[in-house]
């Protein structure tokens, strides 16, 4: 093997494993809310989630509430929705966090006996609730997204729809339920009297980064090709 091939192979393997270790590391500090939103009034749309709202509404999702970031504040915004058929809640995010653009959204369908179906449009760190099935496609656009989502909700039994006036109560309790069968677990721990805030154990860190994220390079390459697609923009 030449002097450039292994150059090459050692920048294939210790770039990722270098982002990934850092990671880790913030993994196992990092303090994260239990909810990722409140409540706010409405307010004008940046690019991202402007454009996937014209495509979610071509498609019969409705908004169902506006919010700021429990964390970041009006850095982070984000958008609620509900499909036609209720059985499909809707969270699309944006803005910058630590100077860093973050653009993100996600969909929740809920079933029998808490299980939860989420499908995201971003590789982010992976998943340890052993109820929680998160299913990844990269930049996809939001027919995408719509079209994996219920593919994927055919396999699970008894989907339960949202309520007529579902909104962010309903998000947060999927997410607080979430957390606490992960603490339940010893996977992570509630950092403040309120349980609104929780550090991930180190177990779980190094799942969540450095185990996900080589899987998403090495089994599902079909995520690591698309993080150069662009992503929607009005």
């Amino acid at each position: 093997m030449d002097t450039q091939t292994i150059l090459l192979f050692a920048a294939v393997i210790g770039l990722p494993l270098l982002l990934l270790t850092s990671a880790f590391i913030v993994g196992c500090f990092e303090k994260h809310p239990v909810r990722m939103f409140n409540a706010s009034p409405p307010f004008e749309l940046p690019s991202y989630s402007r454009a996937m709202l014209l495509h979610a509404q071509s498609l019969g999702f409705e908004p169902r509430g506006y919010g700021v970031h429990t964390k970041y504040g009006d850095k982070v915004v984000g958008l609620l929705l509900r499909s036609a058929d209720g059985y499909v809640m809707v969270l699309i995010g944006e803005g910058t966090i630590i100077g860093m653009t973050t653009r993100k959204t996600l969909l929740f369908s809920q079933f029998a006996e808490d299980r939860i179906l989420l499908t995201v449009d971003e590789a982010g760190t992976g998943e340890i609730d052993d109820k929680t099935t998160r299913q990844i496609v990269t930049n996809a656009s939001f027919e995408e997204l719509v079209q994996k989502h219920y593919t994927r909700a055919q396999t699970i039994p008894l989907p339960q729809p949202f309520l007529p006036n579902a909104g962010w109560n309903e998000i947060d309790d999927i997410y607080r339920k979430r957390c606490d069968r992960i603490v339940a677990r010893g996977l992570a721990r509630y950092v403040d009297a309120a349980r609104e805030m929780f550090c991930y154990a180190p177990a779980a860190a190094f799942r969540l980064t450095i185990v996900h994220g080589f899987g998403q390079i090495f089994l599902k390459p079909s995520n690591l090709w698309r993080t150069h697609k662009r992503r929607p923009s009005a």
